[in-house]
């Protein structure tokens, strides 16, 4: 996956975090940055149907972390992320790792997308 167009909030860099997998379509999570976001990284999610084609589920980030993951455990997803605790950071109030679960990960997008 390339880094998104230029003027894009993901211009300048994008680090993979992790990727699952549900009903044969790969969700890649990771962080960017462009000039319009840059000290901070933003969150964003692709999908692939193949590994080698990655779409954005949508142009802008949908979270001020800096990494997030996902674990499924047992029907459910336990998702990770880590705040930027540097001073003026969206997320410098979190401090450490936080979790959150959710019952299904087609909801999340829901929630993120709709």
């Amino acid at each position: 996956m390339e880094p998104g167009i230029s003027g894009s909030w993901d211009e300048l860099q994008i680090v993979p975090d992790d990727l699952i997998i549900i009903n044969g379509t790969y969700y890649l999570f990771y962080h960017g940055y462009s000039n319009l976001t840059y000290p901070f990284f933003k969150g964003g999610i692709a999908k692939s149907e193949n590994l080698n084609e990655w779409s954005r589920l949508i142009d802008e980030p949908f979270a001020d972390v800096n990494t997030l993951m996902a674990n499924k455990v047992d029907e459910n997803y336990l998702f990770y992320f880590t705040g930027d605790t540097r001073e003026n950071s969206p997320t410098a109030h979190i401090r450490g790792i936080c979790s959150f679960e959710v019952d299904e990960f087609e909801l999340l997008l829901h929630t993120l997308f709709d």
